[in-house]
């Protein structure tokens, strides 16, 4: 491996993802491509990425509601 993908390697693992939900450690990207894919319901979002259904109880729902919310709402 060359010095320079031994750089680019190293800088994708420091980049730090928004966490969405922190039980699970679930990135929002995963979350936001679950519903790109058709997840539309917290239960879809739960099957499809394990977001929202961690030991807290699932504290993160609300933030997954308003993703939600957001990205399906028809576009004007």
């Amino acid at each position: 491996m060359t010095s320079k993908n031994r750089a680019r390697n190293k800088s994708k693992k420091s980049k730090k993802e928004k966490l969405i939900c922190y039980c699970n450690k679930i990135p929002l990207r995963v979350v936001e491509e679950a519903i790109d894919n058709g997840a539309s319901s917290l239960g879809d979002l739960f099957d499809r990425t394990q977001a929202g259904c961690g030991p807290c109880g699932g504290s993160c729902q609300p933030e997954l509601r308003k993703l939600l919310a957001k990205k399906l709402k028809p576009k004007s």
